[in-house]
């Protein structure tokens, strides 16, 4: 063999290597994504609470960690306090729902029945006994659903651990990935970690605001309008603004077909109550909360939202819209400043 074959032999050996390496991590990283997904859940909580700490510690005498551990207390006083106070009402309202809603939707059957189309469609669509008597039985369906539940708690613990480990030595593990860079670079990662953390941050507190104005505008309004269940319809309607442009549709449907149980005009001024809070939203409160975030483009979100939900689920649906916020910022830190050396500021940055 001669020295040139020999070269290309230890090169093409070397290249083969590296695409091997490459493989086996990619497919290492995508079976534990679902597990980093929960970790940056995690992440979103501990910004969440470590924001709230270091605003008390900027106003008071307290340190860090008392700082944190005083929002703690106040937040779980708080969570107690709306449980003591609003959970049974809530609960006697989630068994009226279960209860109303098959009421519509027969009132709605029964409307869309006197249209020849209306017709069609209902002789074509299968009857709640025909689903029942489907592949699955009870008990299947039963299992499945202690399954889910066991699986979200399961993953609610996971968040509420990391989040709270992060929150309480954030430092530490910031420290950490900066030290895995190379000296000259760290100053430089230390700064893009602290922009993604920023961002994320006034991100975070951008949402519990809409999400609060949201929760009451539309149980006020639910009241005003005589549609029953109206705080419930206000929780549900706040707690879904978390996830943009799909959240708010979703927390439509029940306030609409409470509606029209009364009749399809009432139906139709749910809607138009809706339309005008989330219009309210988009126009007023966000730009208003949010006049500081990196503007994202709604196309990306909606792509982004509907990939996440088809691959991980529940969860990869409530942290696309973070996951995009963190990648644009890295894009245009690292990418757009860092290698185009473009000085423009981009949407959000003064």
């Amino acid at each position: 063999m001669t020295q040139t074959q020999a070269t290309f032999l230890r090169r093409a050996l070397i290249a083969v290597g590296l695409v091997a390496l490459t493989v086996v991590v990619l497919l290492g990283a995508w079976t534990i994504i679902e597990v980093l997904l929960l970790v940056f859940a995690g992440m979103l909580l501990a910004i969440f609470l470590s924001g709230l700490a270091r605003w008390v510690h900027d106003h008071s005498p307290l340190s860090y960690r008392w700082s944190l551990g005083l929002v703690l207390v106040l937040l779980l006083a708080l969570a107690s306090g709306f449980i003591w106070w609003v959970a049974p009402t809530i609960n006697k309202q989630v068994m009226q729902l279960r209860s109303t809603v098959p009421e519509a939707l027969q009132r709605l059957e029964a409307q869309v029945a006197d249209y020849a189309w209306g017709q069609r469609l209902i002789d074509q669509t299968p009857s709640p006994q025909e689903w029942l008597q489907g592949r699955q039985s009870i008990l299947t369906r039963i299992t499945g659903i202690f399954s889910v539940t066991f699986s979200v708690v399961t993953n609610l613990v996971i968040i509420l651990f990391v989040g709270l480990y992060l929150a309480f030595e954030p430092s530490l593990y910031k420290h950490g990935i900066v030290r895995l860079f190379p000296l000259d670079a760290r100053p430089r990662v230390a700064e893009v970690l602290g922009k993604v953390g920023g961002t994320l941050h006034g991100w975070i507190m951008g949402m519990m605001v809409s999400m609060s104005v949201i929760g009451v505008l539309t149980a006020l309004s639910m009241w005003l309008l005589n549609i029953p269940l109206a705080l419930l319809l206000g929780v549900i309607a706040g707690l879904l603004t978390f996830i943009p442009n799909i959240g708010p549709i979703v927390s439509a449907v029940p306030a609409v077909l409470l509606g029209l149980v009364q009749s399809p005009m009432k139906a139709l001024y749910v809607i138009l109550a809706y339309v005008a809070i989330q219009t309210l939203e988009s126009y007023l409160i966000t730009p208003m909360v949010m006049r500081k975030m990196i503007k994202l483009p709604p196309a990306l979100i909606i792509v982004a939202q509907v990939a996440m939900g088809i691959l991980f689920g529940l969860i990869g649906l409530v942290v696309a819209t973070p996951l995009v916020v963190s990648i644009m910022v890295l894009v245009q830190t690292v990418y757009v400043r860092g290698v185009l050396n473009d000085p423009q500021p981009f949407a959000g940055e003064d």
